[in-house]
């Protein structure tokens, strides 16, 4: 088995070494310009010389040395408030005058794909900064009278959009954002003074996208605006439960919070934002509530291992519910493993409930249908493993991605166990496109049946919607880095050829109500088309240097943040949040 992790020459996949604690993405001051006129002439050019070639040998040394100074292991090097805004691109994606050879080298023919795909994303945003500016998402089919929508109150579509216009090098885009949340990002606006707000969705999307552009640019400013958010989120733990409330009021006149039975997404999907939070502004309070529901997790009594997918506020889980991976359950799975990742796994907890869950995942809901198509059943509960249903929902096709990964970094310390995670991660990201390809558009269903036609094997729609989704495009991206099996860029292209076919439109992109009905669209212009479906096809046709795997985790609204450094480990461990390591 071959797996890859990393940009070219970084360690094999069982490898646990780590590169800096952040990796250093922040450019140089720009060079000054080295002609004869710029320089002047005689006795002071010569002076002026002597005293740029000191500035120009100290400097660097200088930031090499702060860089991994304990003063400075937690913010990104490079973040000196007079350099916040120089946007260092090429450290982003290394240095271009020696691109790497090799099957995940660059070519003239990936990077006119990301161009195909940058354009894209321009079309969106340049629709959303037309008709909808500040608004949470535009609405492409109504912009004559209801052009945005609002259901967070923080202009969702920028923030979710910095990481991305961060990674596919759009400077003048990205200076819009950051101008936008430096004057107008508020958290007491007239939005939130009336409304709460969901906890789950304001995490990923606006903590995770501010943080993510800090780590990225070492800009101090997202980090600023990251932490306040992060004391108003932490208000959901206001009412003395474990568990956190569904939804949150941030303005300055309200207080108080939405509670109600929780699910397993929304309580175990806030740890990557939280904990990084914490590091980067060495505050282990944002770390500890977050952390102590894994804690409180790991203790309740799973039936099969299996977890039901609601729980109550104090963590009891609700046996005889619903066993899932999609929607409701999905990214508390992915976050145990990306937590132990993000901790330079040397937090063995997170490996060994990943591997206890995945474990029961395996063999309680995975079915072979047919000779290739493979499946993460839905179970009616935890006590019935035996009532499997035959479909899955979109949203569960990230799992493909999550099992290669988990094979890639050996978590269960087992070669069987990291063949049969390939095996899965590969079968279901494979069945996930197989929905593609089963439409007249070319789009997956939000929800696959798994059924016979003629005799034979099928996927077919259950759901018709197509939100833009990115699940799928996701596991391609990582399957790629982790193979570099074409078949794997292949697929990603046509599914971004059907999306720019079927739900382009002259004012953005909008979703359809039909997957084969190309006529049949619908409102809005999903935040996470621009945050996750775009970037992952662009860094599908990348180089495997750009956000390396070994460097960089993603949350799952796709905004990478760092991996931290094992050699720095007491620098880091005292923000995690948690004593319970085993």
């Amino acid at each position: 088995m071959h797996l890859r992790l990393g940009g070219m020459g970084s360690a094999s996949s069982s490898s646990r070494g780590r590169g800096p604690l952040l990796p250093n993405t922040f450019a140089p001051p720009n060079t000054v310009n080295s002609s004869r006129n710029a320089w002047g002439s005689g006795m002071a050019g010569r002076v002026i010389m002597v005293i740029a070639l000191v500035m120009f040998t100290f400097i660097p040394v200088y930031y090499i040395v702060r860089s991994n100074s304990q003063d400075n292991v937690f913010a990104p090097p490079g973040s000196n408030p007079n350099l916040q805004l120089t946007l260092p691109w090429k450290k982003v994606y290394g240095s271009t005058a020696n691109i790497p050879t090799g099957p995940g080298a660059d070519s003239p023919e990936a990077r006119e794909k990301r161009e195909a795909i940058t354009k894209e994303f321009l079309h969106c945003w340049d629709s959303y900064k037309k008709y909808a500016w500040g608004k949470d998402e535009l609405n492409p089919l109504s912009i004559d009278k209801n052009p945005g929508k609002e259901w967070l109150g923080l202009g969702i579509t920028i923030l979710d959009s910095l990481s991305t216009m961060y990674i596919m090098g759009l400077e003048e885009q990205f200076a819009d954002g950051r101008e936008w949340v430096k004057n107008s990002l508020k958290w007491h606006n007239s939005f939130t003074a009336s409304h709460h707000i969901s906890l789950f969705e304001t995490n990923i999307r606006a903590l995770g996208g501010l943080l993510s552009a800090y780590a990225l640019s070492g800009d101090d400013l997202f980090l600023t605006k990251a932490r306040e958010l992060g004391e108003r989120l932490l208000r959901a733990w206001d009412y003395g439960k474990a568990m956190p409330c569904s939804g949150v009021y941030i303005s300055d006149t309200q207080r108080g919070q939405h509670c109600s039975d929780h699910n397993l997404a929304e309580v175990g999907t806030l740890q990557l934002e939280f904990i990084y939070l914490a590091i980067a502004t060495r505050d282990a309070r944002f770390a500890r509530p977050a952390a102590n529901i894994i804690d409180i997790m790991d203790k309740q009594t799973k039936i099969n291992g299996l977890y039901p997918m609601m729980l109550s506020s104090d963590g009891e889980l609700y046996h005889g519910s619903k066993v899932a991976l999609g929607g409701r359950a999905d990214s508390y799975f992915e976050y145990l493993l990306k937590m132990w990742l993000m901790t330079a796994e040397q937090i063995p907890k997170y490996a060994r409930m990943y591997g206890e869950a995945e474990k029961a995942i395996i063999e309680h809901m995975i079915v072979q249908h047919g000779s290739e198509l493979l499946y993460a059943a839905e179970l009616s509960s935890d006590e019935y493993v035996e009532h499997k249903i035959p479909q899955m929902e979109h949203l569960t096709c990230f799992a493909g991605g999550m099992m290669t990964l988990a094979a890639a970094r050996n978590i269960r310390n087992n070669t069987a166990a990291q063949r049969e995670e390939m095996r899965i991660g590969e079968g279901i990201t494979a069945t996930c496109y197989e929905g593609y390809r089963a439409t007249t558009t070319g789009l997956c269903p939000e929800v696959m049946s798994l059924t016979m036609r003629d005799g034979k094997h099928i996927v077919a729609v259950h759901n018709s919607e197509n939100i833009l989704r990115p699940e799928t495009v996701e596991s391609l991206f990582i399957l790629w880095r982790t193979t570099h099996n074409p078949k794997y860029r292949e697929w990603g292209w046509k599914i971004f050829e059907a999306f720019r076919d079927n739900t382009r439109v002259e004012t953005g992109y909008a979703g359809l109500r039909d997957v084969n009905n190309a006529g049949n669209k619908q409102n809005p212009q999903q935040s996470f088309f621009m945050a996750e479906t775009l970037k992952y096809l662009f860094l599908l046709f990348s180089d495997d240097s750009v956000i390396p795997l070994d460097q960089w985790v993603f949350n799952t609204e796709a905004h990478p943040l760092p991996i931290m450094d094992p050699a720095r480990k007491s620098d880091w461990m005292p923000y995690v949040g948690s004593d319970l390591l085993f």
